[in-house]
């Protein structure tokens, strides 16, 4: 492989042509060590390194401006905070960062500063510590500033459709400097606005995250009145499916319908839990913090938490005299009940709790039944999974051993267990089996089993929709957090057009939005990517060759009518230079050495297009000749080769007129080149200097001076006359007389000095 630099277009982009004029560059090697002159084609800053060292940043980084794309070399305006991240301060946490100081202080740190900023998503509330460049935060194509995995879809929705109830208590009109329905969920949420109490009239003043976290904690939003948003909403959009889709998910239309209600609202709504499938009733406000009353087991749910479904062991001791069934009971109950040994058949009475512990193998507090029987033994067989019993049925054959011989104490020793839900067999120690009810892999998406968990079996509907370009098959992935957060290739189902998008996104789609079709996050459907026969290398076929990929990325990714402003690298001369797409064109202008826009030393200045006028070129002239073009409108200093004198005239000027020196053209006069007394020292005598001596000189005008001089007549010295000196060039060419005194010509007194007389 070679090692010359030209081997490396990217990094060939940002060598300096005009500076490195006098540098072969197809002659230079990336391992040099000779300091040499780089150019940014993106910012156009300059800078000097040697060739080795940038050959390996451009390894490291791929590119190495030290302004726009390192952020070493601060410029403000050009690589700030503010600058790079427009919309910076809305993600910015003010409960600990000063907001009359930070935009001062973002305009004066380069964007890869390493001071540590408060950070809080406005949309999800969470908060975090890092720089300025956070990983956190990405530009979308629309240069809107997002979290990542958090409000890529939904920061541009307006308050008014995620929290509705915070308009009843937002103060209008200049008390907040923000209008309600301006108010979006990526608009800072830390800094105090003003709200108004809706039933006691008590202003008060805090930021919207507070206000929020108030309401969810202590169920109010007023200090005074401990007033609570306990009135029905009525708005076209779904509050919650912008704000907590699990709840949205689990929320039952009764009379109170979705369009009725926010996560802030105080009113009671009926919901379903997705585990146990139990309905309950609880308001909104209340259920960001409680779970389902079931599952956390503060009541009994028939068919869930019975004493039938968590100790069914307990039936060999259930006494048939009962008035109810084991399945009402649950472990909780208080009630005494009939119980009868199964080993001595005697009778005796306990809550069900209190059983619960005479049945613990550890047990050490409490007798078994009145006669003292050996229940490990005799009932239990020393099986320690009989507290288990979804354990126990899940104990695999492939173990090859009784469960009562497993070391049940043993973290490290795994087990063989059959799943009862997807029959698919995993390894777990028995501790951690017992401590994680739900430890199946295969059910939790953390392992692939094919025929029950992967996306072809989820989402059979994608796999005519999965591309082939992808490592993995459909049924090769789950709908896991680490598989829902990678990039896969898809095919619009309306352009068929692949794409990339992430998994989770598209599973989005499907489960909210209920629909089978890309077509609403397609880039090519939505115009934010270009199709086939609109990209800019298929309908400007002319300008790839142009095009720096190192720097504008894939040509292909842009539609060839974008405003965008790209780099590009001239055909005809080599030089980088920026341009709108929709400018370009077939033998367009836009290359602005090639159209004498801009300076290339060495290719369109005057000194390398007119070499002719270097000897014209004066070396009173501060700047170089190969510093200005031939359509300069500078004002510099030539010297005629022909009369030797200098002059100044506009550059482009030069250029258009052939005969351009003033004292060649008799324009101006040059003394000992075209004055009257070097071209005519014969009319030198009838020169009157006397008389003359305040009017001019015969060394300050031509022979075509319209400027009217005294004259001395040869024929008589005693005549003066006035005339002008073009006019006595003519007399003097037709051989005629011309002192009007001989004449006989009329007169007017004139005063004049006799030159005898003095």
């Amino acid at each position: 492989m070679s090692d010359l630099i030209t081997d490396f277009p990217a990094l060939l982009n940002y060598w300096d042509f005009d500076k490195n004029i006098k540098i072969d560059v197809e002659k230079i090697t990336v391992t040099s060590k000779k300091h040499i002159n780089w150019k940014c084609p993106t910012c156009s800053y300059e800078w000097k390194a040697s060739v080795t060292k940038s050959y390996k940043n451009i390894q490291n980084h791929s590119k190495i401006c030290p302004v726009c794309e390192l952020g070493e070399v601060f410029i403000k305006g050009e690589n700030s905070i503010s600058a790079r991240i427009p919309n910076f301060l809305r993600y910015i946490n003010f409960h600990y960062e000063n907001i009359e100081t930070i935009q001062e202080e973002i305009d004066n740190l380069s964007f890869s500063s390493k001071r540590l900023f408060h950070f809080k998503c406005p949309t999800c509330h969470v908060g975090w510590k890092d720089v300025a460049n956070t990983s956190k935060l990405i530009n979308k194509h629309n240069q809107e500033l997002v979290h990542v995995g958090c409000n890529e879809s939904i920061h541009f929705v307006p308050y008014t459709k995620a929290y509705p109830n915070l308009r009843k208590i937002y103060l209008p009109g200049e008390q907040n400097d923000v209008e309600f329905n301006d108010l979006k969920l990526n608009d800072n949420i830390t800094i105090p606005r003003n709200w108004k109490c809706d039933k006691c009239d008590n202003i008060f003043k805090l930021s919207i995250d507070r206000l929020i976290s108030r309401i969810k904690r202590d169920g109010f939003y007023c200090n005074n009145c401990k007033a609570t948003f306990d009135t029905v909403i009525k708005v076209k959009a779904t509050p919650l499916l912008h704000t907590d889709r699990n709840l949205f998910k689990q929320f039952i239309p009764t009379l109170v319908k979705s369009n009725m209600i926010d996560s802030l609202s105080d009113i009671l709504v009926r919901w379903q839990c997705f585990k146990c499938h139990g309905q309950y009733e609880c308001s909104v406000i209340k259920r960001h913090f409680e779970g389902c009353p079931y599952c956390d087991n503060k009541l009994m749910l028939k068919g869930y938490n019975t004493l039938q479904e968590t100790h069914p062991y307990l039936e060999k001791f259930w006494d048939k005299s009962n008035d109810k069934s084991i399945s009402e009971y649950w472990h909780k109950s208080s009630e005494c009940i009939n119980w009868k040994c199964p080993c001595c058949n005697v009778n005796f009475h306990c809550s069900p709790n209190e059983m619960i512990s005479r049945t613990d193998l550890e047990n050490s507090n409490f007798q078994t039944c009145p006669n003292h029987c050996d229940w490990d033994t005799l009932v239990f067989n020393n099986d320690i999974l009989y507290n288990f019993p979804k354990l126990q049925e899940e104990w695999s054959e492939k173990n090859g051993l009784p469960v009562h011989l497993a070391l049940s104490h043993i973290e490290t020793k795994k087990y063989w267990w059959k799943c009862s839900v997807c029959q698919g067999e995993y390894l777990c120690s028995i501790p951690i089996r017992k401590e994680v009810i739900n430890s199946c892999p295969y059910c939790n998406d953390e392992q692939v089993l094919k025929g029950y968990n992967t996306i072809a079996d989820t989402y059979p509907e994608l796999c005519d929709l999965w591309s082939s370009k992808n490592l993995e098959k459909p049924d090769e992935v789950t709908k896991s957090a680490e598989s829902e957060n990678k990039i896969f290739n898809w095919i619009c189902d309306c352009c068929d057009l692949e794409f990339k998008e992430r998994l989770g996104i598209v599973l989005g789609v499907f489960t909210n939005n209920n629909s089978n079709s890309l077509n609403s996050i397609c880039p090519y459907c939505n115009k934010k990517l270009p199709k086939p026969n609109e990209t800019l290398s298929y309908v400007k076929p002319y300008l790839n060759n142009e095009w720096v990929k190192e720097l504008n990325g894939d040509i292909d990714i842009f539609f060839y009518d974008s405003n965008a402003l790209t780099n590009w690298v001239c055909r005809k001369c080599h030089r980088s230079f920026k341009a709108k797409i929709s400018e370009r064109h077939e033998n367009d202008q836009c290359c602005p050495y090639c159209s004498f826009k801009k300076t290339a030393k060495g290719y369109n200045d005057l000194e390398t297009t007119h070499p002719w006028l270097i000897k014209e070129w004066s070396s009173v002239n501060k700047q170089e000749m190969s510093s200005v073009r031939f359509n300069s409108t500078y004002t510099v200093w030539w010297k005629c080769p022909v009369c030797t004198g200098e002059y100044q005239q506009v550059i482009k000027e030069k250029y258009y007129r052939e005969n351009s020196c003033p004292y060649c053209r008799n324009q101006k006069v040059l003394k000992g080149f075209n004055d009257l007394a070097t071209t005519q020292q014969s009319l030198m005598p009838e020169w009157d200097y006397l008389n003359n001596l305040l009017i001019a000189s015969p060394t300050e005008i031509t022979e075509l001076s319209n400027l009217p001089v005294w004259w001395i007549c040869q024929e008589n010295l005693n005549h003066r006359y006035k005339i002008q000196v073009k006019e006595r060039m003519a007399y003097k060419k037709r051989k005629k007389r011309a002192c009007s005194i001989c004449k006989g010509h009329r007169r007017k007194q004139e005063h004049f000095v006799q030159l005898k007389k003095i």
